[in-house]
C-alpha cells in the first residue's frame, strides 16, 4: 500500500493517521483477559497460491480465541490480531507496521518450519517466546493436517502462554511412551486390570480401538509382556465419546473441550506435564501463570469477533533521535535540530519514515534510555514529534550512560533485521553518569558496525575526556561527528548533519556494512592459566583490516599483552593502551591493536597476557573490515541467536517467588536459541557461552568479575530440557547481599563454530538421519509424533552448519534480581532437579538392577559445584511420593557425588515379584532450600527378566561423561506389605 493508495482509501487527509500502525510489541493482555497479538509471515516465504489462505488463517485464529474462552471458563479471548505480511505479497494492507515485525511476533509462519511447535525452553508455568507454524497449517478452512485448526492452535497456545505441557505419549519414545502399563495401587482391588493403555489424561475412559498403521488390530492383552508395536495407534470413537478432558491429550476428539484439573489429573501417566510440572494438573499450573495473575477479580470477558489488520513493513531507514536527558545543549543547537526534523517530515516523500525520540539515561533500572515518542510516523503528527524532541532535555538521574543507549538501540535494530537499516542521531552535552554501568566501546562498535547503521553525533564539552567520546563510532559507521557549544559553527554543523540524514532517507536505504565481528569472548586468567594463548579465527577471505580490542574488566595490572600468533610472514601488531570513551579518569584500561593488510584466505591468530597471581577478567572483541560490503550473505550472516531467561518477566527475577516451576532458592536460567533457515542448529564443535556482567547500585563492583557460563543443548535438565533442539541453556546464581536488591545483570551470548576437517563430509549423512520420516500414513487426523529434536520416530529437522562462524546477541533488557538474600551467607542454591533417573536389569547378575542418573549441579556464586549426598526412596504406594518423602523406605550405601554432568550408577538386589516406585533427590548445603524430587520410575522385579524392555533406548543418545563406580544394596530394607504377583515387565520412564 503506497501513499496514494492510503489516501485514496481514506478519502480525507484529516484521518490520515488511520494509515499508521499502532505501537504493539507482540502480545499484550489487559486485566479483563483480552489479548492483542501479532501474527507474521517470514519475508522469504512466497505468497500462498490458495486464494482462501488469509481467510482460513483468520477463521483458525478466531476459533482459537473461542476455544481459549471456552476452555478457561470465560477468562480470556483474543481482541485483536495484526497480521504482518511480506512486502512482495500482492495483498493490500490496512496499515504499515510500526514496532510489529516477524521477529517479535507471537505466531510466526515460515515455509521452512516442518511441524507446529511452541518455543518455550522453561520448565513449567512460565510463558514461552513464540509459536512456529508450517506454511500448510492454514491450507484447509477448519480441519487441516493437525486436526481442527482452532483446537490444534489451543494446545500450542497453552504451552506458549501458560507454560503447560502435553499429556500424551509418542510412538517408540523411551521417556514419554505412547502406551504405559497402569499397575494396581495397594488400595485397588485385584480385579482392576494391569494392562497397557494409551498415555493420556481424561475425566473418564476415552473410548476407542487400537490399530496399526496398516489397519490391523494391535494386541493389547494384559498377558503380554511387552507394549504394542511402535506403529500401533489409538483410534478414538468419535460417535460414542463421553470424555471431555484433556485437550492436551487428544485435542482432535470433538468431545474434548477442557483441561484436566486436580480431580481428573492422571499423576501416574508418563507425560511431559507430569515430569516437567511435578505431577501438577494443567489447571493447577494455569492458575499460577502470569496471565491468570494479571486478571482483575471477577473480570468480564466475552467472546467477540477478532479485529484483524493486515500490515506490511516500510522499506525506508529507521530514524532514532537520542538526546541527553541530564544536560541541555545550547538553544541554537536544539532549535536547529528541531527545525531540521520539521523540514524532513514536511517532505511528502518521507511520509513512510519510522522515527522516534529518546532520552538517556532511563528512569528504569533495567533500561538505558526512554522513548518520548515511540517508533511511529512523524509525517502525520510532525508537531508532536518535534515537541517531544525539544522537551526531552533537562535534569534526570539515570542508571546508565549514552554508550549503553546507543548499544541498546543497535540491539533493537538487530532484532528487527530491518533491511533498509537505521540512522541514530545522538546529542550529548556533558560528562557520562554512572560510569560503572557503562558499555564497553568495543561492544558498541561491534553492535553498530556489523549492521547498516549510521551514527551522527553532536557532542558538547566534557572536561573529563581528552578526545570526543563519540567521534570514532560516528566516523567508522559512515556518519558525522561535530563538537557543539563553541558558538559560531553550531548552526552550520547542525545543518550539515540534518542534510546528510535527509540524503540517506532519499536513498531509501543505509548502505550495507563492510564490517563483521569475528570474535567476542570474556576471558578469565588465574595463577594456573596465566599466559595461555586464546585462539581467534577469521573465516573471511577478503579482509582489508583487522582490529583487536581488549578491555580489562577488573584490574589494571597486566603485562605481556600481545598477539602471540598470526599468519606466516605477517608482522604481528602490538597493543596500545587507549582511553575508555576518551575518559582520562577511568582506571581500568583498554587496549587495541590493528593490522591493515589484505588477507585473501581465512586466518588464525592467538593472543595472551599475564596478570600475576591475581584472578583477572577481560573482554576481547575482534572486528574485521572487508574490502567491500558483501552483495549476498557470507558465512554466519543467516544464523540467528535469540537470548531469553527463566524470569517471568524479561527484566525481573524474583528469587522469593515459588510457583509450579520457580522454587525459592533455585538458580537463574539463561537460554539461547540458534537457528538457520528456521531450523535449530545442532552441530559438533559448536561452542555457546553466556557472558554475564553485574552492575551494582552503589558502583562498588560494577561490571567486575563477570560470570562466564557455558550453554549446553544436552537435555539433562540442568536446565536444558530437550537435547538437540537448538536451545542452549545454562544457569547462574546471583551475587548475594543481605538487602537482596543491589543491582542488575547484563547478558550477552556468543556462539562460535570451528568445524573439523571431516565434519562437512559427515554433515549430509547426519541430515538424512535426523530428517528421516516414517513412510507409513497414520489413520488419525494428526499423528502424535514428537515434533522436538531427539525424541520420536519422526526425527528432528535440525540444521548441520559446516561453515565456520561467530555470532553474538545481547539480552534486550537488563535483569533486576530480587530476593538474592535467599542465598546469603552460604551463597548456595538448591541442587538441580534430576530428570533422567532410570533403572534396568543387569544381564550378568540375577535379581540385580542398575539405577543411573546424571549428577546435577549446585550453583554457588563462584560457579557450579557438586551435591552433598544422594537419597533414593522407594514405596509401593505411588501417592506417598506426594506426602512426606522421608516416611518412605530409603536405600543405604548410595555413592557420594563426584562431579556435575557425570553418569552415576547404583546397583541393588531386588527379589522377583516385588513392585516399587522409586524417586531420588540430591541434597545440597545443609541450609540450602529443599530440592525437588526427581522423575519417578516404576519397577516390577522378575526372574528371569524379559530380554526386551518396554521401551526402546534412543540409539542417538550418547554421553560424554564418565560413569562412576557403582555400589550394591539389598532391597527391601523393610518387608513389603504386598504379596508376590506373577512376573511382568518393568516400565522405565517417569510417572
Amino acid at each position: 500500500m503506497n501513499f496514494n493508495q492510503c489516501f485514496r482509501n481514506l478519502g480525507l487527509i484529516a484521518i490520515a493517521l488511520s494509515c499508521v500502525g499502532r505501537t504493539l510489541d507482540a502480545i499484550s493482555l489487559d486485566e479483563e483477559g483480552y489479548y492483542d497479538i501479532v501474527i507474521a509471515v517470514n519475508e522469504k516465504t512466497a505468497q500462498n497460491a490458495n486464494e482462501k489462505y488469509l481467510e482460513n488463517l483468520k477463521k483458525g485464529v478466531q476459533d482459537l480465541s473461542d476455544f481459549i474462552h471456552e476452555s478457561t471458563g470465560g477468562n480470556f479471548s483474543i481482541r485483536s490480531a495484526d497480521i504482518v505480511l511480506p512486502d512482495h505479497w500482492q495483498i493490500d494492507a490496512d496499515a504499515f507496521a510500526t514496532t510489529q515485525h516477524y521477529h517479535n511476533a507471537d505466531i510466526r509462519i515460515y515455509h521452512e518450519y516442518q511441524t507446529p511447535e511452541t518455543i518455550n525452553p522453561t520448565l513449567c508455568g512460565y510463558p514461552g517466546r513464540y509459536i512456529e507454524l508450517p506454511y500448510n497449517f492454514f491450507d484447509e478452512e477448519e480441519r487441516g493436517p493437525y486436526g481442527p485448526t482452532g483446537k490444534a492452535l489451543l494446545t500450542l497456545w497453552a504451552r506458549y502462554r501458560w507454560g503447560v505441557h502435553e499429556e500424551h505419549g509418542y510412538p517408540d519414545d523411551p521417556v514419554f511412551p505412547y502406551f504405559w502399563k497402569a499397575y494396581r495401587l495397594p488400595e485397588e482391588s485385584e480385579i482392576v486390570p494391569e494392562d497397557y493403555r494409551v498415555t493420556n489424561c481424561a475425566n473418564t475412559e476415552v473410548k476407542g480401538k487400537f490399530e496399526t498403521l496398516d489397519g490391523e488390530v494391535c494386541n493389547t492383552n494384559e498377558d503380554e509382556l511387552y507394549p504394542p508395536p511402535a506403529d500401533c495407534r489409538f483410534i478414538p470413537d468419535e460417535e460414542n465419546q463421553t470424555a471431555t478432558t484433556s485437550l492436551m491429550s487428544f485435542h482432535f476428539i470433538k468431545s474434548l473441550t477442557n483441561f484436566c484439573d486436580v480431580d481428573t489429573h492422571n499423576k501416574r501417566a508418563p507425560t511431559r506435564q507430569n515430569l516437567y510440572c511435578r505431577h501438577l494438573s494443567i489447571w493447577e499450573v494455569m492458575r499460577e501463570s502470569m496471565d491468570f495473575k494479571a486478571l482483575k477479580e471477577n473480570n468480564q470477558n466475552t467472546k467477540r469477533p477478532i479485529n484483524y489488520r493486515i500490515l506490511k513493513q516500510v522499506s525506508t531507514p529507521l530514524l532514532y533521535i537520542l538526546s541527553d536527558g541530564v544536560f541541555t545543549p545550547p538553544e541554537p543547537v536544539i532549535n536547529g535540530v528541531a527545525a531540521g526534523l520539521d523540514s524532513i517530515f514536511n517532505e511528502t516523500r518521507n511520509w513512510n519514515v519510522l522515527a522516534s525520540t529518546n532520552i538517556f539515561p532511563s528512569e528504569k533500572r533495567t533500561d538505558s534510555y526512554d522513548a518520548l515518542y515511540p517508533l511511529n510516523f512523524p509525517w502525520f503528527e510532525r508537531e508532536k514529534f518535534v515537541e517531544s524532541f525539544k522537551n526531552g532535555f533537562g535534569q534526570r538521574d539515570g542508571f546508565r550512560t549514552f554508550a549503553a543507549a546507543i548499544q541498546d538501540i543497535g540491539t533493537e535494530v538487530k532484532e528487527r533485521r530491518h533491511k533498509a537499516g537505521a540512522i541514530i542521531l545522538v546529542l550529548k552535552f556533558g560528562e557520562p553518569q554512572d560510569v560503572f554501568f557503562n558499555a564497553y566501546e568495543s561492544e558498541v562498535l561491534g553492535t553498530i558496525l556489523e549492521q547498516n547503521i549510521r551514527v551522527f553525533s553532536l557532542e558538547g564539552p566534557d572536561y573529563h575526556t581528552i578526545e570526543p567520546a563519540l567521534k570514532p563510532i560516528s566516523e567508522l559507521s559512515g556518519g558525522l561527528h561535530f563538537l557543539i557549544g563553541n558558538g559560531e559553527d553550531d548552526e552550520t554543523n547542525v545543518a550539515t548533519v540534518i542534510s546528510e540524514i535527509d540524503e540517506i532517507l532519499k536513498a531509501d536505504a543505509v548502505p550495507p556494512s563492510r564490517y563483521r565481528v569475528v570474535h567476542k569472548d570474556s576471558i578469565r586468567y588465574n595463577s594456573s592459566t596465566n599466559g595461555i594463548p586464546y585462539p581467534i579465527f577469521v573465516p573471511y577471505s577478503n579482509v582489508k583490516k583487522l582490529t583487536f580490542f581488549i578491555d580489562m574488566l577488573n584490574t589494571g595490572y597486566v603485562y605481556n599483552l600481545k598477539i602471540a600468533k598470526g599468519p606466516e610472514n605477517v608482522n604481528l601488531p602490538a597493543f596500545s593502551q587507549t582511553y575508555y570513551w576518551g575518559e582520562i579518569e577511568y582506571t581500568v584500561p583498554r587496549y587495541f591493536a590493528e593490522i591493515e593488510q589484505s588477507f585473501s584466505e581465512p586466518t588464525e591468530w592467538e593472543y595472551s597476557y599475564e596478570c600475576g597471581s591475581t584472578e583477572c577478567y577481560s573482554m576481547m572483541v575482534a572486528i574485521v573490515e572487508l574490502d567491500e560490503a558483501p552483495s549476498s550473505p557470507i558465512p554466519g550472516d543467516d544464523i540467528e541467536i535469540t537470548v531469553t531467561t527463566s524470569s517471568e518477566e524479561d527484566f525481573i527475577a524474583d528469587l522469593n517467588v515459588e510457583s509450579a516451576t520457580s522454587l525459592k532458592g533455585t538458580e537463574f536460567a539463561i537460554y539461547a536459541r540458534l537457528e538457520k533457515n528456521g531450523h535449530p542448529i545442532n552441530s559438533p564443535n559448536l561452542t555457546v557461552t553466556a557472558h554475564v556482567s553485574f552492575f551494582s547500585d552503589d558502583a562498588s563492583v560494577g561490571g567486575l568479575y563477570p560470570k562466564i557460563v557455558p550453554l549446553l543443548d544436552d537435555g539433562a535438565g540442568n536446565p536444558d530440557l530437550t537435547a538437540n533442539d537448538g536451545i542452549y541453556s545454562g544457569s547462574i546464581l546471583p551475587i548475594s547481599y543481605p538487602g537482596g536488591e543491589r543491582g542488575v545483570y547484563q547478558i550477552t551470548v556468543s556462539a562460535s563454530h570451528r568445524p573439523q576437517q571431516e565434519e562437512g563430509k559427515r554433515a549430509a549423512a547426519v541430515m538424512l538421519k535426523t530428517q528421516g520420516n516414517s513412510t507409513k500414513t497414520s489413520p488419525l487426523p494428526v499423528d502424535q509424533v514428537s515434533i522436538r529434536c531427539g525424541s520420536g520416530y519422526q526425527g528432528c529437522f535440525s540444521e548441520r552448519v559446516t561453515e565456520p562462524f561467530m555470532k553474538y546477541a545481547d539480552l534486550k533488557r537488563r535483569i533486576e534480581f530480587r530476593g538474592t538474600d535467599t542465598f546469603f551467607f552460604e551463597l548456595k542454591a538448591a541442587a538441580s532437579r534430576i530428570l533422567d533417573f532410570k533403572v534396568e536389569p543387569l544381564d550378568n547378575a540375577s535379581d540385580t538392577y542398575r539405577f543411573s542418573w546424571t549428577e546435577p549441579k549446585i550453583m554457588t556464586a563462584f560457579g557450579a559445584g557438586r551435591a552433598r549426598i544422594y537419597e533414593i526412596y522407594y514405596t509401593e504406594d505411588f501417592n506417598k511420593i506426594f506426602s512426606t518423602v522421608t516416611d518412605m523406605n530409603r536405600f543405604v550405601g548410595v555413592p557420594t557425588p563426584v562431579a556435575p554432568g557425570r553418569v552415576m550408577t547404583y546397583d541393588a538386589h531386588i527379589d522377583a515379584g516385588f513392585k516399587f516406585y522409586f524417586v531420588m533427590r540430591a541434597m545440597a548445603h545443609e541450609n540450602a532450600p529443599t530440592p525437588v524430587l526427581s522423575n519417578v520410575i516404576f519397577l516390577h522385579a522378575q526372574n528371569p527378566y524379559p530380554s526386551t524392555t518396554t521401551t526402546t533406548p534412543n540409539p542417538d543418545a550418547t554421553s560424554s561423561t564418565t560413569t562412576s563406580q557403582s555400589t550394591t544394596s539389598m532391597l527391601p530394607t523393610k518387608e513389603p506389605t504386598s504379596t508376590t504377583v506373577p512376573s511382568m515387565s518393568t516400565t522405565n520412564g517417569h510417572y
